[in-house]
């Protein structure tokens, strides 16, 4: 990676984690945690400014962010946080976990926090979220900015035999899944091995393991199939009138180099600026930080606007 640090204690692995070592780990200042609808939402929010608000994607957590959060807080208000199923964010006491519902407590956690808009930014699954919300609400979102938004499940592909083995044995344990699987995991959707570093997969190994992580994802997924089948995206994303940014891992394999103009696409009614970056996979911001991060200031001060494409 392109920072040594990323995070800012030691990286030794939790064994098997409670969430009360997690948050101890984890939830460090400037973390906190608010109700949200019943659920204990765990946020940063730093800087003054404007304020963006960053949603993680897949198996991840806000913590994926610090490279990005620690240049944007110099000009941005920089709200990051745990949504439900992910981060330190669960249980959520009603037991729904999709999109629709990840929606409504971000919405939900704006409201309390008296944020009338935003510029909304998030990756995989949380710039479904983020897309929704520019969508739902647009009067809430003065920008977008998604990378590797998914608008339906990934196409199949080939796994290494070392991602199989470690599926194989480690998949179906609801209790904890060891390191060498989020090694394998991350090494399969990086765009350079050499990247999957041990800060990272520490983090993705304990952040995982909270208790009661595995059924949310489990019911997370099942209820994002089934949304996938029966929400036409491409109808609501046009509803998205605010600048979008789509920045795209061109090296990824989840969502191969071809979805990103069917991203772009779906936000017909918008001005739409696409970037990729060859050198990065699914999560452009862990491989590439300095490089996106640079971007996505330029989208949020109009630097962009001129090479966009203009709304059909």
């Amino acid at each position: 990676m392109e920072d040594k640090e990323f995070v800012d204690d030691n990286t030794t692995a939790l064994a098997v984690p409670t969430a009360k070592k997690l948050e101890a780990r984890y939830a460090t200042s400037p973390s906190q945690f608010i109700q949200i609808d019943g659920v204990r939402m765990h946020y940063r929010d730093e800087g003054t400014g404007p304020t963006l608000i960053l949603l993680p994607g897949h198996l991840g957590n806000l913590r994926m962010y610090d490279r990005w959060a620690k240049e944007l807080k110099k000009n941005f208000r920089v709200i990051r946080l745990d949504w439900p199923p992910y981060g330190l964010s669960i249980p959520d006491p009603s037991g729904q976990y999709g999109t629709d519902r990840g929606t409504e407590l971000v919405k939900a956690f704006m409201d309390k926090m008296s944020i009338s808009s935003a510029h909304m930014i998030g990756t995989s699954n949380g710039a479904t979220v983020a897309a929704h919300i520019a969508a739902l609400y647009p009067e809430r979102v003065n920008r977008l900015a998604v990378s590797t938004l998914p608008l339906g499940p990934p196409p199949p592909r080939e796994l290494s035999p070392e991602l199989q083995e470690q599926i194989t044995l480690y998949l179906g344990n609801k209790n904890y899944r060891p390191a060498s699987f989020y090694r394998e995991i991350l090494k399969g959707i990086f765009a350079d091995p050499a990247n999957v570093t041990d800060e990272v997969v520490t983090m993705y190994t304990d952040m995982n393991n909270n208790p009661g992580g595995y059924a949310a994802v489990d019911e997370y997924v099942r209820t994002n199939l089934e949304m996938y089948k029966t929400k036409p995206l491409l109808e609501l994303y046009a509803d998205v009138k605010a600048p979008v940014l789509v920045q795209w891992g061109d090296s990824g394999v989840v969502l191969p180099p071809e979805f990103a103009q069917q991203a772009v696409d779906a936000f017909a009614n918008a001005p739409v600026t696409l970037i990729r970056y060859p050198k990065s996979g699914h999560m452009p911001m862990l491989e590439q930080p300095k490089l996106t991060v640079k971007d996505l200031v330029a989208f949020l001060n109009g630097e962009l606007d001129n090479d966009a494409r203009q709304p059909k």
